[in-house]
């Protein structure tokens, strides 16, 4: 069987507010890409966007115009951290629905300055 990646992507506002480095609230633009690996399988594909989309959609939509600190009850919700928390809970989406793909990566962007990428 062929091995292959599949990704979709994403985009929220959101703000936050990082006390570690003393950074008052602010807002940013965020892109969210995920990646899946599978084998290619019936239909020619390794799993249906739509699929992904039940998975993925609901988690943007609760991030999107929150205020994260409150939202994932975190005192830094960096992009390291939105990623690591998008992928403990797409995971579960997957595990949920049997699906036979694994998480590749989940790219987290914030405004147009940095990212966060979480590779598995």
């Amino acid at each position: 069987m062929v091995k292959m990646i599949v990704g979709v992507e994403y985009h929220f506002n959101a703000s936050h507010a990082l006390e570690i480095l003393k950074e008052p609230l602010h807002g940013h633009t965020y892109e969210v890409r995920v990646e899946v690996r599978g084998e290619l399988g019936e239909g020619n594909m390794i799993v249906d966007f739509l699929i992904l989309d039940k998975i993925i959609r609901p988690l943007i939509e609760k991030l999107d115009h929150s205020h994260l600190n409150n939202l994932l009850k975190c005192s830094n919700p960096t992009a390291e951290y939105v990623a690591k928390w998008l992928a403990d809970e797409i995971s579960k989406g997957l595990r949920e629905r049997d699906l036979r793909v694994e998480l590749h990566s989940i790219y987290v962007r914030e405004g147009k300055e940095g990212w966060a990428k979480i590779e598995f």
